[in-house]
């Protein structure tokens, strides 16, 4: 008779061996088949207990089909702002969930957004047919220039370890 080899590394305890675990610090993730970076299933009863900051973009001013215009000057490098009745392109976290964003246009010659373009938090999804969390989007089109969508920091103290940071944007 031989005896099974037992492992003693599982550092995020669940059940699953670190030498077999694609994220051997989340204890709500295990396999990474596609290596996409993204496991292929949270594992029963995790919920949202290892997520420490998220935007699905649900909070800011939403609107459907219509352009946002930049009103400065198209040769300054400069941090955008929302204008009334367009998608937004900055928000500032309010309701403590989700994270707040905001937007750095580089100038490279071009109009940048001063001709409007389709920028910011949308509900259409005629382009990408649903989005992967809520009903809302961040939709970045004919930039002409370099823009820079930048969200809030998430901050999160493990008092032992590494933790595995997965992100995933609707942009």
């Amino acid at each position: 008779m031989s005896l099974p080899t037992v492992s003693a590394d599982d550092t995020d305890g669940d059940g699953v061996d670190d030498a077999q675990d694609d994220f051997p610090n989340d204890p709500c993730a295990s396999k990474d088949t596609d290596g996409d970076g993204m496991p292929d299933s949270v594992m029963t009863n995790c919920g949202n207990a290892g997520v420490v900051a998220y935007t699905s973009f649900e909070d800011p001013f939403t609107i459907s089909s219509v352009k946002y215009t930049d009103t400065g000057n198209q040769s300054v490098d400069r941090y955008l702002w929302n204008n009334v009745n367009e998608p937004h392109v900055e928000h500032t976290q309010t309701t403590g969930s989700e994270m707040g964003f905001t937007l750095y246009y580089e100038s490279n010659g071009g109009v940048g957004l001063t001709d409007g373009d389709y920028f910011g938090t949308i509900n259409y999804t005629g382009t990408v047919g649903n989005f992967t969390d809520g009903n809302n989007g961040y939709q970045m089109s004919d930039v002409d220039g370099i823009t820079t969508l930048a969200l809030d920091d998430g901050s999160y103290k493990k008092p032992t370890g590494n933790q595995q940071i997965i992100s995933s944007y609707d942009l």
